[in-house]
Protein backbone atom coordinates (compact mmCIF):
# COMPACT_ATOMS: atom_id res chain seq x y z
CA UNK A 1 0.00 0.00 0.00
CA UNK A 2 1.27 3.42 -0.85
CA UNK A 3 0.90 6.59 1.14
CA UNK A 4 -1.17 8.45 -1.44
CA UNK A 5 -4.40 10.21 -0.68
CA UNK A 6 -7.41 7.94 -0.76
CA UNK A 7 -10.14 10.47 0.11
CA UNK A 8 -10.62 14.22 0.45
CA UNK A 9 -13.27 16.47 2.00
CA UNK A 10 -13.54 20.18 2.62
CA UNK A 11 -15.19 21.11 5.92
CA UNK A 12 -15.34 24.44 7.74
CA UNK A 13 -12.73 25.86 5.39
CA UNK A 14 -10.33 23.00 6.11
CA UNK A 15 -9.33 20.20 3.76
CA UNK A 16 -9.41 16.74 5.34
CA UNK A 17 -7.55 13.98 3.54
CA UNK A 18 -7.29 10.26 4.33
CA UNK A 19 -3.89 8.72 3.65
CA UNK A 20 -2.66 5.15 3.84
CA UNK A 21 0.15 5.33 6.42
CA UNK A 22 1.24 1.69 6.34
CA UNK A 23 4.61 2.51 4.80
CA UNK A 24 5.34 5.21 7.40
CA UNK A 25 3.99 3.59 10.53
CA UNK A 26 7.37 4.10 12.26
CA UNK A 27 7.36 7.86 11.53
CA UNK A 28 7.39 10.02 14.67
CA UNK A 29 4.02 11.65 13.82
CA UNK A 30 2.31 8.25 13.46
CA UNK A 31 3.92 6.87 16.63
CA UNK A 32 2.91 9.98 18.57
CA UNK A 33 -0.73 9.57 17.52
CA UNK A 34 -0.75 5.87 18.36
CA UNK A 35 0.50 6.62 21.87
CA UNK A 36 -3.01 7.94 22.58
CA UNK A 37 -4.59 4.52 21.90
CA UNK A 38 -2.25 2.54 24.15
CA UNK A 39 -3.34 2.05 27.76
CA UNK A 40 -0.54 3.22 30.05
CA UNK A 41 1.81 3.65 27.06
CA UNK A 42 5.37 2.43 27.00
CA UNK A 43 7.71 2.08 24.01
CA UNK A 44 7.25 -1.69 24.21
CA UNK A 45 3.44 -1.47 24.12
CA UNK A 46 3.60 0.96 21.18
CA UNK A 47 5.94 -1.39 19.31
CA UNK A 48 3.45 -4.21 19.93
CA UNK A 49 0.58 -2.18 18.39
CA UNK A 50 2.72 -1.33 15.35
CA UNK A 51 3.79 -4.96 14.98
CA UNK A 52 0.10 -6.05 14.99
CA UNK A 53 -0.62 -3.70 12.07
CA UNK A 54 2.36 -5.02 10.14
CA UNK A 55 1.55 -8.69 10.75
CA UNK A 56 -2.23 -8.73 10.37
CA UNK A 57 -4.89 -7.86 7.83
CA UNK A 58 -5.69 -4.67 9.75
CA UNK A 59 -5.08 -1.37 7.94
CA UNK A 60 -4.02 1.95 9.39
CA UNK A 61 -4.95 5.18 7.65
CA UNK A 62 -4.29 8.73 8.74
CA UNK A 63 -6.31 11.93 8.56
CA UNK A 64 -4.31 14.91 7.40
CA UNK A 65 -5.20 18.61 7.49
CA UNK A 66 -2.96 21.14 5.74
CA UNK A 67 -0.14 18.61 5.53
CA UNK A 68 -0.28 17.68 9.23
CA UNK A 69 -1.28 14.24 10.47
CA UNK A 70 -4.13 14.87 12.94
CA UNK A 71 -5.88 11.51 13.21
CA UNK A 72 -5.58 7.79 12.71
CA UNK A 73 -8.02 4.97 12.03
CA UNK A 74 -7.08 1.33 12.40
CA UNK A 75 -9.59 -1.16 11.03
CA UNK A 76 -9.98 -4.62 9.62
CA UNK A 77 -12.43 -5.95 7.05
CA UNK A 78 -13.56 -9.21 8.67
CA UNK A 79 -16.43 -10.21 6.40
CA UNK A 80 -18.03 -9.36 3.10
CA UNK A 81 -19.69 -6.28 4.60
CA UNK A 82 -18.25 -5.91 8.12
CA UNK A 83 -15.40 -3.68 9.28
CA UNK A 84 -14.09 -3.70 12.83
CA UNK A 85 -12.57 -0.46 14.12
CA UNK A 86 -9.43 -1.41 16.05
CA UNK A 87 -8.31 2.12 16.92
CA UNK A 88 -9.44 5.65 16.26
CA UNK A 89 -7.43 8.60 17.48
CA UNK A 90 -7.43 12.35 16.97
CA UNK A 91 -4.59 14.60 18.10
CA UNK A 92 -5.67 16.38 21.31
CA UNK A 93 -5.33 19.85 19.77
CA UNK A 94 -7.60 18.84 16.87
CA UNK A 95 -10.41 17.13 18.77
CA UNK A 96 -14.03 18.27 18.40
CA UNK A 97 -13.38 19.57 14.88
CA UNK A 98 -14.95 16.70 12.88
CA UNK A 99 -11.80 14.66 12.20
CA UNK A 100 -13.01 11.51 13.97
CA UNK A 101 -16.44 11.70 12.37
CA UNK A 102 -14.78 12.20 8.95
CA UNK A 103 -12.72 9.02 9.44
CA UNK A 104 -15.82 7.01 10.43
CA UNK A 105 -17.72 8.37 7.43
CA UNK A 106 -14.78 7.48 5.16
CA UNK A 107 -14.85 3.90 6.46
CA UNK A 108 -18.61 3.58 5.89
CA UNK A 109 -18.09 4.66 2.27
CA UNK A 110 -15.62 1.86 1.43
CA UNK A 111 -16.95 -0.50 -1.23
CA UNK A 112 -18.97 -3.26 0.36
CA UNK A 113 -18.84 -2.03 3.96
CA UNK A 114 -22.34 -1.79 5.41
CA UNK A 115 -21.62 -2.67 9.04
CA UNK A 116 -19.11 -1.20 11.51
CA UNK A 117 -18.42 -2.48 14.99
CA UNK A 118 -15.97 -1.70 17.75
CA UNK A 119 -15.47 -2.06 21.48
CA UNK A 120 -14.64 0.93 23.64
CA UNK A 121 -14.65 2.38 27.14
CA UNK A 122 -16.60 5.14 28.86
CA UNK A 123 -14.14 7.81 27.64
CA UNK A 124 -15.02 7.25 23.96
CA UNK A 125 -18.55 5.85 23.99
CA UNK A 126 -20.19 9.27 23.53
CA UNK A 127 -18.16 9.87 20.37
CA UNK A 128 -19.59 6.69 18.85
CA UNK A 129 -23.10 7.57 20.04
CA UNK A 130 -22.83 10.98 18.31
CA UNK A 131 -21.75 9.19 15.11
CA UNK A 132 -24.97 7.15 15.15
CA UNK A 133 -23.67 3.87 16.59
CA UNK A 134 -25.98 1.73 18.70
CA UNK A 135 -24.37 1.23 22.12
CA UNK A 136 -24.54 -1.92 24.27
CA UNK A 137 -22.86 -2.20 27.65
CA UNK A 138 -20.68 -5.29 27.97
CA UNK A 139 -20.30 -4.76 31.70
CA UNK A 140 -17.10 -4.50 33.65
CA UNK A 141 -14.80 -6.68 31.55
CA UNK A 142 -11.71 -5.38 33.35
CA UNK A 143 -11.64 -4.40 37.04
CA UNK A 144 -13.18 -0.93 37.34
CA UNK A 145 -13.62 -0.49 33.57
CA UNK A 146 -16.97 -0.81 31.86
CA UNK A 147 -16.70 -1.70 28.17
CA UNK A 148 -19.20 -1.00 25.40
CA UNK A 149 -19.94 -2.55 22.04
CA UNK A 150 -20.73 0.01 19.35
CA UNK A 151 -22.50 -1.02 16.13
CA UNK A 152 -23.42 0.97 13.05
CA UNK A 153 -25.31 -0.20 10.01
CA UNK A 154 -25.03 1.83 6.83
CA UNK A 155 -26.40 1.70 3.36
CA UNK A 156 -23.86 1.51 0.56
CA UNK A 157 -22.23 4.88 0.09
CA UNK A 158 -21.98 5.88 3.72
CA UNK A 159 -25.56 6.75 4.71
CA UNK A 160 -26.06 5.57 8.27
CA UNK A 161 -29.11 3.71 9.42
CA UNK A 162 -30.20 3.10 12.97
CA UNK A 163 -30.72 -0.67 12.73
CA UNK A 164 -28.78 -3.00 15.01
CA UNK A 165 -26.00 -4.97 13.40
CA UNK A 166 -26.38 -8.74 13.80
CA UNK A 167 -23.37 -10.25 15.58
Amino acid sequence: MGSGAVSNERRSGRDFQILDVADRIEAPAVRELLLHVVYQPTPEKLDQVIRRYRESAARLVGAEVAGTLVGGLGFEIVGPDLAVIRHIVVAPETRLQGVGRFMVRWLTALDGVTHLTTETDRDAVDFYRRCGFQITSLGELYPGTERFRCDLETTQGGDTGQRRIPY
